[in-house]
């Protein structure tokens, strides 16, 4: 005798959970503008501050950090110089202080010989002065050299024309809104890394130069050496 028994399916609960569609919802990216379609604003768009147009905005917005920060490296490259100022703090020894800027300068084109205009344009300016640089306040006194150095003239011969350009732009726009911002930007090539940090090579640093002397299939594969960089715009801990 066999038994057999049927179960019927009870009927499906209500979920409390809202059903989504199987299918994903198509979704598609919004399209921003080309920033080479868009351009950098003129300077008397840029001094506009009566328009606020929502379309203009954006376009300004959308113009892209990414962008403008690659736009501003390659004019930080494209100055007539470029590379850091050097301070010498250590004049015990001539000879080797010679040999390690040689030393140092090597190591530096090596990662630009195959750049034959930034090979050209890099610059690694010593300044040397025992008294002023090589006592007890030697550090203060160079970051208070550099600042000297950074607001004089003597800067515009490093810059290009068109850069001067924009900085006598941006000086107009900034007359004409200073009486609502209060606050004047410096030019936009003083943003430049040379002109807000420095090197100081002391007795140590150089020492450390010298080491790598016959080390010289390493200097693009591996740490050789170091320097003191110092941004001047941070107060100083050590008062040498």
């Amino acid at each position: 005798m066999s038994w057999s028994r049927s179960y019927e399916r009870p009927p499906k609960a209500e979920s409390p959970y809202p059903e989504f569609p199987e299918e994903p919802i198509p979704h598609e990216d919004p399209v921003f503008p080309d920033p080479q379609d868009i351009g950098p604003p003129t300077p008397d768009a840029a001094c506009d501050l009566t328009d606020s147009d929502e379309e203009l905005n954006s376009q300004v917005v959308n113009y892209g950090t990414q962008k403008a920060r690659q736009d501003q490296e390659q004019r930080w490259l494209g100055q007539k110089k470029w590379g850091f100022v050097i301070y010498r703090l250590t004049y015990a020894d001539a000879v080797k202080w010679t040999e390690s800027m040689s030393i140092f300068t090597a190591m530096a084109r090596i990662w630009v010989v195959d750049d034959l205009e930034l090979d050209e344009s890099l610059a690694l300016d010593v300044r040397e002065n025992q008294e002023l640089f090589g006592g007890g306040t030697g550090l203060a006194n160079a970051r208070e050299h550099f600042h000297s150095w950074v607001q004089s003239d003597d800067i515009k011969t490093e810059v290009k024309d068109e850069e001067l350009v924009r900085a006598d732009q941006q000086a107009d726009c900034n007359d004409q809104i200073d009486g609502i911002h209060n606050q004047v930007q410096p030019p936009d090539y003083l943003e430049a890394p040379r002109y807000k940090f420095f090197i100081q090579i002391d007795a140590a640093a150089m020492e450390s130069v010298l080491a790598e002397k016959g080390n010289s299939e390493w200097w693009r594969t591996n740490y050789c050496g170091w320097v003191n960089i110092v941004n001047s715009n941070l107060p100083l801990t050590d008062k040498r």
